[in-house]
């Protein structure tokens, strides 16, 4: 029977975060610079800003509670950046519409509203009474 370590004496695998203050801080300044900029954040820039992958960027989102805040700052200046420019046909707008479904949740309505004619009243009547 093999006996299991405590959390204490187990070795951690993988190589160590590196995830500090500094990556905060780094993070921060870069989401804060791109809103004085007409482009269109990513994740990815921010990956590449901090020299990691960007699934590294969606793992330290998870952990850090902080770094999630500046990940959630970062996709709402995205959404708030695509409906502007989309609407004021800056950018291509059904293309802003895409990204805004795909990466923030949006839908199409469907309204469907039925509108009776006086004719098709009639028609109506006429056909349940030749039943």
């Amino acid at each position: 029977m093999v006996k299991k370590k405590s959390p204490e004496t187990k070795k951690k695998l993988g190589r160590p975060t590196k995830y500090n203050e500094d990556i905060q801080k780094k993070a921060d300044q870069f989401v804060s610079s791109l809103e004085a900029t007409d482009e269109l954040p990513h994740i990815y820039d921010l990956a590449e800003h901090l020299e990691v992958d960007s699934d590294t960027i969606g793992n330290w989102g998870e952990v850090h509670p902080k770094f999630f805040g500046t990940i959630k700052k970062l996709k709402k200046l995205q959404e708030r950046r695509l409906m502007n420019k989309g609407l004021d046909n800056t950018w291509n707008p059904p293309m802003a519409m895409f990204l805004l479904k795909c990466n923030h949740g949006f839908v199409d309505k469907v309204v469907n509203v039925n509108i009776e004619t006086p004719e098709s009243k009639v028609e109506n009547l006429l056909n349940k009474l030749g039943e």
